[in-house]
């Protein structure tokens, strides 16, 4: 499974099948945290992005991927402009060669040790039409897409909550189970 690598991690497949990431920075393994959106272009990518950079900054041993909910292909290019622009805004390095959306499968959910959807009134029902069985096991915040507000707003929210979600990390605040492992999926 590939999560987003940042360069300092990588991943390992146990024995017994279970795949965990290996913090080469010499403090562990690493928790797997995990962005949904429904296109996996512009929320969901600066969630990632913006979490990785600011976790490695603050040594924490936290990793996050993004996936989509249900995909755009008419989307321009890998990554939204936008996410872009306040990726630079914020002086927060974005990728060489950004990939491309990745879509939602079940083996992201079960990797991931804490899952977020970025906006409960539009995620809860792709996530109860494609996997319901993970409905209730997601955290689920209010960010809007550009369809209710421009990226001036979302990005600014975006970024306070995902260092709201990393000042919990780092203070104990939240507990991050292991999703796959505690609640028999998969």
């Amino acid at each position: 499974m590939e999560w987003g690598r940042v360069g300092w991690t990588r991943q390992i497949e146990h024995s017994e099948g279970a795949c965990v990431t290996e913090d080469l920075t010499g403090n562990g393994t690493m928790g797997n945290i995990l962005f949904l959106c429904t296109g996996n272009y512009y929320r969901s990518r600066f969630a990632e992005l913006s979490f990785n950079w600011n976790a490695h900054r603050r040594g924490l041993p936290y990793q996050a991927a993004s996936r989509g909910l249900w995909l755009e292909p008419a989307n321009p290019g890998p990554i939204s402009r936008n996410t872009l622009r306040w990726l630079e805004r914020l002086s927060i390095p974005s990728p060489e060669s950004p990939r491309f959306p990745l879509e939602l499968v079940e083996d992201d959910l079960r990797h991931a040790q804490l899952v977020i959807a970025l906006k409960e009134a539009e995620h809860r029902p792709l996530m109860e039409s494609f996997h319901p069985l993970w409905v209730n096991r997601i955290e689920y915040w209010h960010v809007d897409d550009m369809d209710c507000a421009t990226p001036d707003e979302v990005i600014p929210q975006l970024h306070r909550q995902v260092e709201a979600l990393l000042d919990r990390l780092e203070t104990g605040r939240c507990q991050v189970p292991l999703m796959g492992a505690t609640t028999g999926v998969g």
